[in-house]
């Protein structure tokens, strides 16, 4: 599920859009009690602890809990695999309300939204390509590529992580 290929599994594409369906799975971050702090929807590599820590904009209660936990001592649980983009929002939303936000007193996730949000907006394609204009031509000095390599390494990937981390 988790291997990166180009390739797209025909069994797996929707004949009418010719995109893969049923790609998404909603996953569940447990403490060293195995007490659930965080309930995500994502597809590929997504729900590694590492894509949390990476995004600049990334929920910070969220960072904090991890880092208070520790990477190594969190564990992935799957609640549901193989699921289509609008049910994985629907089971989101779910599980959220079944386990509550802590930000509102209700329960112990870190969440900060109810789920199928998308951050909580939505780019118009005036924006989008306002962005990409914005960032095309723009080079990155020698410098700032060895930073970005440097942040890069030693970040946990592949098979190692998920045996070390996962929880079916």
């Amino acid at each position: 599920m988790f291997k990166r290929s180009k390739k797209l599994d025909a069994r797996k594409v929707d004949p009418k859009t010719k995109k893969a369906a049923n790609k998404f799975y909603i996953y569940m971050y447990l403490d060293l009690n195995n007490i659930p702090f965080y309930v995500g929807k994502g597809k590929g590599y997504r729900c590694y602890v590492s894509e949390h820590l990476q995004k600049s904009r990334s929920n910070s209660f969220l960072k904090n809990k991890i880092r208070k936990v520790s990477v190594d001592n969190i564990k992935i649980k799957f609640l549901h695999k193989n699921l289509a983009e609008k049910e994985a929002f629907k089971r989101e939303k779910y599980w959220i309300k079944y386990y509550g936000r802590r930000d509102l007193k209700k329960g112990t996730l870190c969440n900060l939204t109810n789920g199928a949000s998308l951050k909580g907006r939505t780019l118009s394609a005036k924006t989008k390509q306002k962005m990409s204009k914005a960032k095309k031509g723009r080079k990155l000095s020698d410098k700032h590529r060895q930073a970005i390599s440097t942040s890069k390494k030693g970040q946990f990937t592949g098979e190692n992580y998920k045996k070390t981390f996962f929880v079916e």
